[in-house]
C-alpha cells in the first residue's frame, strides 16, 4: 500500500501500479492496492517531496533532462552498490574532501582502514591507514599497485614550499636535460635540486 498525503490537506489516496497523480486534483478515495509504481509527471511541485521511513524495493527516477537537479540535505545509507557517472563538485568548493571513512573506537590497534580505486575489478590505486584502536588512525598510506607515469614538463615546476617535495621530468626547457627526470625539496628556508635519473647515460631499452 502507498498512501501520498499532500502537505497542509488531509487528502490521502491510496495509488494503484501505474497510476499518476494528478497535483491538481487529488482525491480523497483511499482503496487498498498495491502500489508497484508511484509517478508524478509533468507536474511542478512548489513545496517539496518529502520521502518519510519509506523502502524503495525497485527503480527510483528522478528527473530525465541535462538540468533536473536532485538536492538532499540529510545523509543517505545505500546498502547495495551505487553506480554512477562522472561525479562532479559543487563549482568553486574551494578545499573540500571528497571521500572520508570515519574510523571509531570499535576498531582495534592496527585493523586495516583503506580505500581501493579498480578498473575492471584491477586494483590500481590504495588509500590505506591503521586504526589505532581509540578512534584515531596512524600508518597513513598511498600505495599504488600498478605502473606510476608520469608526463614531461616544457617548464620548471613551481618551487616547493617548506618541508614539500617536488619530482618531475625535464623536457630540456628548464632545468635538466630532455628526458631527465628531477627532484627538488625545501629545508630550513633552501630549495635545491638534483637528477634523480639521468635519461643520456642510461641504458637503452
Amino acid at each position: 500500500m502507498a498512501n501520498v498525503r499532500w502537505m497542509n490537506k488531509d487528502d490521502i489516496v491510496t495509488l494503484a501500479d501505474g497510476d499518476i497523480i494528478p497535483v491538481t486534483d487529488v482525491s480523497a478515495g483511499n482503496v487498498d492496492k498495491k502500489c508497484t509504481l508511484l509517478e508524478i509527471k509533468n507536474h511542478t511541485l512548489n513545496g517539496g517531496v518529502a520521502v518519510v521511513d519509506a523502502e524503495f524495493t525497485g527503480d527510483v527516477t528522478i528527473g530525465d533532462e541535462s538540468t533536473d537537479t536532485l538536492t538532499i540535505n540529510s545523509a543517505i545509507e545505500l546498502n547495495s552498490t551505487l553506480a554512477t557517472g562522472p561525479i562532479e563538485l559543487e563549482e568553486d568548493s574551494g578545499a573540500v574532501t571528497a571521500m572520508n571513512m570515519p574510523v571509531s573506537s570499535d576498531s582495534s590497534d592496527g585493523d586495516e582502514m583503506s580505500m581501493t580505486m579498480s578498473i575492471d575489478s584491477n586494483p590500481i590505486l590504495k588509500v590505506k591507514a591503521s586504526a589505532d584502536g581509540t578512534g584515531g588512525v596512524d600508518e597513513l598510506e598511498v600505495i599504488h599497485l600498478g605502473d606510476i607515469k608520469g608526463l614531461e614538463k616544457s617548464a620548471d615546476p613551481v618551487e616547493p614550499a617548506e618541508g614539500e617535495f617536488v619530482i618531475w621530468m625535464s623536457d630540456g626547457t628548464g632545468k635538466g636535460d630532455d628526458g631527465d627526470v628531477l627532484m627538488a625539496s625545501q629545508a630550513g628556508g633552501t630549495t635545491n635540486y638534483s637528477v634523480v635519473f639521468d635519461h643520456s647515460a642510461g641504458t637503452t631499452w
